[in-house]
């Protein structure tokens, strides 16, 4: 997949931008109802679970016209402890959006540290607005440091469509008119752009590129049309400034990138993400600021109209919002511990072109559509040898489950061997469902409301939930849901021996009383080959007997030897 870029036609002539950003747009009071959430009230929050998509900023101005993008913002909801983000949340067609802005440092790892709170926060994202191939270092060099990243299926199909939709001419009327309407003061400059040769520096302390030798610039074409047009390619993405002509033609070159960046890389790994870029300026010694709003609004309207075609997740429409009260918050602290879901922001994820064989096998496919359901009771284990890249595995199955399964909700637990107690436990994996199912689920709240008031005894930071209770709770609301829930739980090696039997027999009998009771639930857990440990029935796959997974490996150390 190649991400879109908007080339806003970058220019090098002296002189301010043409207009300043606008002002937030309106906030959504109890007069404006009557739009998708007739019922909510304009003084209260929606719950963090409402919201499905994240649009990640690099700059103050860029936030300003994203926000510029939304229908109607809604008041801010608490951060969960530890999330020092600071966020803006609203609807963009038929979708709850939570924007956010880099906390004025570049970079690829603090990109990553604002995408891991953002997810924390709101775990119900499906798809991120924003390839790490290297960084430019001293002397102009280029290293290569990483492997390259692709968005995600869903905002893959998004793009798709979309590009289909403008047709060969990699324009939108669309666009511009959302520029139109909702960024009227902000202009296309009208001086014309000018590139320099690669090797022609920018004089050392001149401000700007009036005394630059007009010889050195490079001859182009007019183009026929003044309208942003839409490029579709590999984006560059590093922790330092490109801003070397000859780097630039090298990396380009080499490399088929369209531009450069510094935060996408930071944030594929932890969220499904979308680089958008507006071209302000040509990576080079040349750099001024004359474009940057311009740029700004043409990525802000691209994102716009990518929003518009997708399809909302189900969770949109299937409830009327509520509110996350102090009571419910309190609870869920109760249940919460640290580093609750570190382990799974801490594996690596797929690498590009890897892993998607899991989805072609047999014994998937028959879990997915529930074929021949008496046989494995709609389980699959995924079982492997240390270091078979299970969890990898595990965490590219969570994704695409969460794009695919917009209509079943989706809980998942990865045991971490080198936290603390809760992270390696039994206890803390029921903690961490529960604590899931009443985040995503409000009507479960209502059901779990009076087991916690009777068990109200808690110390800050201590957990005094009796495991046998939360056992009977999770057994007992997985056997009367009319929708659909899907479990994923990840490395039960990193657990005790006693424990792993504890936690496969619990999930053996989820799935025979779900069986039993005719509801869909659906539970894919991974562990390594133990011989002592097993189900009656079950959908068994190996990986380090899938050829498939042989040629991931190749291609893996191929890639890096290169």
């Amino acid at each position: 997949m190649q991400a879109p870029c908007q080339e806003s036609e970058p220019t090098y002539q002296d002189g301010e931008p043409s207009a300043s950003l606008p002002k937030r747009p309106r906030t959504f009071d109890t007069a404006s109802n009557g739009g998708i959430y007739p019922n909510h009230d304009a003084h209260s929050p929606l719950v963090h679970g409402d919201y499905t998509i994240a649009w990640i900023c690099a700059l103050p101005l860029e936030l300003a016209a994203s926000r510029a993008m939304l229908d109607e913002e809604h008041p801010l909801t608490p951060n969960q402890a530890g999330d020092e983000n600071v966020y803006v949340l609203g609807r963009i067609d038929q979708h709850n959006v939570v924007m956010t802005c880099l906390p004025g440092q570049y970079g690829t790892n603090n990109a990553a540290i604002v995408a891991t709170n953002l997810k924390r926060s709101f775990p119900s994202i499906r798809a991120t607005l924003m390839y790490d191939m290297g960084k430019a270092t001293v002397g102009g060099l280029f290293q290569g440091t990483a492997e390259a990243k692709t968005p995600a299926w869903l905002l893959n199909s998004a793009v798709s469509a979309l590009r289909s939709k403008h047709g060969p001419h990699r324009s939108s009327s669309q666009m511009a008119s959302i520029l139109r309407s909702r960024l009227p003061n902000i202009l296309r400059p009208s001086h014309p752009d000018r590139l320099f040769q690669a090797s022609y520096e920018h004089p050392p302390g001149a401000p700007t590129c009036i005394d630059c030798d007009p010889e050195k610039l490079q001859p182009r074409g007019a183009r026929l049309s003044g309208e942003p047009r839409i490029h579709y390619g590999v984006i560059a993405s590093g922790n330092r400034v490109m801003k070397d002509g000859n780097a630039r033609d090298d990396i380009a070159q080499r490399l088929s990138a369209l531009c450069f960046e510094m935060e996408a890389a930071g944030m594929m790994d932890n969220l499904q993400c979308l680089p958008i870029r507006g071209i302000c300026d040509y990576s080079d010694s040349h750099k001024n600021k004359e474009w940057q709003d311009y740029a700004a609004a043409t990525a802000a309207a691209y994102a716009r109209e990518l929003l518009e075609g997708l399809p909302p997740s189900s969770r949109t429409f299937d409830r009327t919002p509520t509110y996350i009260t102090v009571e419910k918050a309190a609870c869920l602290r109760s249940l919460g511990f640290r580093d609750i879901d570190a382990r799974l922001h801490d594996i690596a994820a797929a690498y590009q072109g890897t892993c998607d064989w899991l989805f072609s096998t047999t014994q998937f496919q028959k879990w997915r559509d529930r074929i021949d359901l008496s046989s494995h009771n709609g389980v699959l284990w995924i079982k492997g040898k240390p270091g078979a890249g299970k969890s990898t595995l595990m965490k590219h199955a969570l994704h695409r489950c969460e794009e695919l399964s917009a209509d079943h909700l989706i809980v998942a637990y990865f045991f971490n061997a080198r936290g603390e107690i809760l992270e390696k436990t039994p206890l803390g994996m029921l903690q961490s469902i529960v604590y899931q199912l009443l985040d995503k689920d409000d009507t479960l709240y209502e059901r779990f409301r009076t087991i916690y008031e009777k068990q109200r005894v808690f110390k800050e930071g201590e957990s005094v939930w009796p495991q046998a209770q939360l056992e009977d709770f999770i057994r007992s609301i997985i056997n009367k849901r009319q929708s659909k829930t899907l479990l994923l739980v990840d490395a039960l090696y990193e657990c005790a021996d006693r424990d792993v039997q504890y936690v496969v027999g619990f999930l053996e009998s989820l799935s025979e009383d779900a069986v039993r009771a005719g509801v869909t639930l659906r539970i894919c857990l991974s562990s390594r080959h133990y011989p002592n440990v097993s189900m009656r029935k079950t959908l068994a796959l190996t990986v380090e007997a899938s050829k498939e997974h042989g040629r991931d490996i190749a291609t893996y150390i191929a890639q890096k030897l290169e």
